[in-house]
């Protein structure tokens, strides 16, 4: 199995989950998100984790596995935390405003 893809993502407090037809939703205190996947895999709602399994053992499906396992867990965050960018401009002639 794929290292990442075989670790189950947590569901956060406060975070609802749904899995319809390809499509993963979440919906928490910041907002609302969704994730599409691909057939090759499955993704499941067990308790308060989401399970993603795959469905053979080919190079595409075993890559299709980790990055819909990460997908979905970059979706918990957003939907609970948000995301923040910093940036810091050093240097002389920028001005960032």
């Amino acid at each position: 199995m794929s290292r990442l893809g075989k670790i189950p993502v947590a569901i956060p407090e406060k975070v609802k989950v749904a899995v319809k037809s390809g499509v993963v939703e979440a919906e928490g205190p910041v907002g609302k998100g969704s994730v599409k996947f691909r057939p090759e895999v499955s993704v499941a709602v067990e308790g308060d984790r989401v399970v993603v399994k795959r469905s053979s053992d080919q190079k595409l499906v075993k890559a299709l596995h980790g990055t819909t396992r990460a997908h979905i867990a970059n979706l918990m965050t957003g939907v609970s935390k948000g995301f923040e960018k910093v940036l810091d401009i050093n240097g002389v002639g920028y001005s960032g405003k």
